[in-house]
């Protein structure tokens, strides 16, 4: 049986120069799927803190062994996996035009480990 997912809102009509409310991530893989109107120049990212909210950095997209990490970022609507350890997460966007995105995080996992 093929792997599945459940999707979550994690933000909601967020604006350029912001960030979305902090959520929960239990760790492994999963996608990141961001909707709406992305402003020429804006970025849409997945951050991870590191220490419970007080620092943030870019998440990674999941990449092969023989690629380097690429930011996981978005400057239109997409969706892209992503692999991170048990921690908070929130969605940031970058300074510019008029932006309102959505976005949803979605948690992989394989039907047939648990048979």
């Amino acid at each position: 049986m093929p792997a599945a997912m459940l999707m979550r809102e994690v933000a909601k009509s967020l604006a350029a120069n912001s960030t979305g409310g902090a959520f929960e991530w239990r760790g492994g893989k999963g996608t990141l799927v961001v909707a709406g109107t992305v402003a020429s120049g804006v970025v849409v990212k997945l951050q991870m803190s590191p220490d419970a909210g007080t620092t943030w950095v870019d998440v990674a997209a999941a990449f092969d062994e023989d690629e380097s990490p690429e930011p996981l970022s978005v400057a239109q609507p997409a969706a892209m996996t992503f692999e991170c350890c048990r921690c908070l997460m929130r969605i940031a966007t970058t300074a510019g035009g008029t932006t309102s995105v959505t976005a949803w995080v979605g948690e992989i996992y394989d039907r047939t480990a648990r048979a």
